[in-house]
């Protein structure tokens, strides 16, 4: 394996830090273009996309050698792009039952994690990057001072691993919640039903409308607490999906949208 000097992994860091804020920017104008609304657009708490910023340190890595050659540099950022799009997608619903974006309306899309017209609108952007954006900030960043990129890289991680530390806890919280949700509404049909359909008789029935209210009571508490809880997530996504939790997304999405 490579020798690599920590001078150059405090440059790929300083990448995937300038990037990623970019990428936040990006993100934030392109919401406000489409929903008139200033929001959060990151998936971490600060102004950070790291998806763009894995995307650019990746792009430097591989397609930088090729900067001359059009063709490989659009056909790398087509892969690339799709290949991490990808990725990120079905990790994040596998493990928290969520789908935060989904392309599935989209022509020629592969299971609704990407899309060709989205694939291509990156590889232009690649090329832009190489070609127009990175050699710049390349220039910039390599007159900085070694005391103050160790200094950085330093203060930076530690700021980013507790972010996303963070957001991880509060994604387990999100999935947490949810599936108390989901058993509440499970179980709060099943005594309604009950109800509905006289199963039990007249002693029963009153210590059953005492459950269902009960029930109810603790539904709406929760829901009220998600609302407040995941607002900042629900209005980065508006999009977020899920199949084992579709009706109470819903639902909280009709509460904050």
């Amino acid at each position: 394996m490579p020798y690599i000097s920590n001078t150059t992994y405090y440059y790929l860091f300083l990448y995937f830090i300038i990037y990623s804020f970019a990428g936040w920017v990006l993100e934030v104008i392109y919401c406000y273009s489409v929903n008139r609304r200033l929001v959060n657009r990151g998936f971490l708490y600060g102004p950070v996309c790291p998806i763009y910023g894995v995307a650019a340190v990746i792009v430097i890595i591989v397609l930088s050698p090729f900067s001359n050659n059009y063709i490989l540099l659009f056909g790398g950022g087509l892969i690339l792009s799709s290949l991490l799009e990808f990725i990120t997608g079905f990790v994040l619903e596998h493990f928290f039952k969520a789908r935060w974006w989904d392309y599935t309306d989209n022509k020629f899309n592969i299971m609704g994690y990407v899309c060709l017209k989205f694939s291509i609108f990156w590889a232009i952007i690649t090329v832009i990057f190489i070609k127009f954006i990175y050699p710049p900030v390349d220039r910039f960043v390599h007159l900085l001072p070694h005391s103050f990129l160790e200094i950085s890289y330093n203060v930076l991680l530690i700021v980013f691993v507790v972010d996303i530390t963070a957001t991880i806890n509060n994604l387990i919280q999100f999935r947490k919640i949810f599936n108390e949700l989901y058993e509440l509404s499970s179980e709060l049909k099943c005594n309604i039903e009950t109800m509905k359909n006289k199963l039990v008789d007249t002693a029963k029935a009153s210590i059953l409308e005492g459950k269902i209210k009960y029930l109810k009571e603790s539904y709406d508490k929760l829901m009220s607490r998600s609302n407040f809880k995941f607002r900042r997530i629900i209005l980065a996504f508006p999009k977020v999906s899920s199949k084992s939790f579709g009706k109470i997304i819903d639902e909280i999405k009709e509460r904050i949208l």
